[in-house]
């Protein structure tokens, strides 16, 4: 059995998609935003819920911290807002990115759904198309520069699962280097480089596939990733969370834990990227910010696999 139609969900018109194994639920109006995905056999829910039960009214430009996050966004262009010299012209480059403020064209196409948007201020035109594929969440992503100006730009998985007592967060085995974003208690300086998955931390010892006790932080993998498949194991529930994605296209990994630290919530999300890191500025310092040229398209693709461990 499989399924696409539209549904009401906290006051929102939204689309189911679901099969036999899995149920998700997407937002049109916000980004496309999946706001749920669902293993149907035991109920168990990956993505981290909206506390506020209802969705704000978000605005090109708007400030990503003002609204509730939740679900599973997209960042394009970027990540962290600033302005950016962009042939000759300074360019504002929104907090998150556009996508996540983007009110999406959706199309349901059999089983399928297709979201579609073009960028006012840069000319792109970003296409996300969603299925099921058994107890896979499937997304094939499309970007289109249709402007004449190149701009540096990169997309960012920004897709938010809850927090279980116990949990796992696993990075590819061939991650052994992690460089930390920013200055916080757990991890130290920003820009620091520590050993994974058992770093050497200001407290001591810290094993970093675990949540700490208390705080936020966020890494990312030192060197860019050959195995596209990173985890989250959820011990109390049985259930295994996988992100498949596709390492030519998104070759960089992060990892953001907020445990209490950010707003009091509980939360992580791992990050597949095609820039390191999160600013174009950065990114472009670090020479790991790719540039969208005129007519050129970015395609590639990245799945969500829930399995239950029992």
């Amino acid at each position: 059995m499989k399924m696409v139609e539209y549904i009401e969900f906290l006051g929102e018109t939204c689309i189911q998609i679901e099969n036999d194994l899995v149920q998700a639920i997407l937002l049109p109006r916000c980004g496309g935003k999946i706001i749920s995905f669902v293993y149907k056999k035991t109920g168990f829910e990956l993505l981290y819920q909206n506390a506020k039960k209802k969705y704000g009214e978000p605005f090109l430009g708007a400030d990503f911290s003002e609204y509730d996050a939740s679900g599973f966004d997209d960042a394009f262009p970027n990540v962290d807002a600033g302005e950016v010299e962009v042939a000759g012209e300074s360019m504002h480059y929104p907090d998150h990115g556009e996508i996540w403020s983007a009110c999406f064209t959706a199309t349901i196409d059999g089983e399928t759904v297709h979201l579609t948007y073009t960028s006012p201020v840069f000319g792109y035109e970003f296409e996300k198309t969603v299925y099921l594929e058994e107890n896979q969440l499937c997304c094939a992503y499309r970007i289109f520069n249709k402007s004449k100006r190149a701009f540096p730009a990169f997309y960012t998985c920004h897709c938010l699962v809850k927090y279980e007592e116990g949990m796992r967060i696993l990075m590819p085995k061939e991650v052994t280097e992690v460089e930390n974003v920013f200055t916080g208690d757990w991890l130290g300086e920003a820009g620091s480089t520590l050993q994974y998955p058992i770093a050497d931390v200001p407290t001591g010892k810290l094993d970093l596939t675990k949540f700490p006790d208390y705080g936020t932080l966020k890494y990312y993998a030192k060197k860019p990733i050959q195995e596209g498949v990173c985890k989250y194991v959820y011990p109390k529930s049985n259930m295994e969370a996988s992100i498949v994605f596709d390492t030519e296209k998104l070759p960089y990994l992060g990892l953001w834990i907020t445990a209490g630290g950010y707003r009091g919530e509980w939360n992580c999300a791992l990050e597949p990227t095609s820039g390191y890191y999160d600013s174009v500025e950065i990114a472009n310092q670090k020479g790991n910010c790719p540039v969208l040229q005129p007519n050129e398209t970015f395609e590639f693709t990245l799945s969500i696999v829930l399995q239950d461990k029992k």
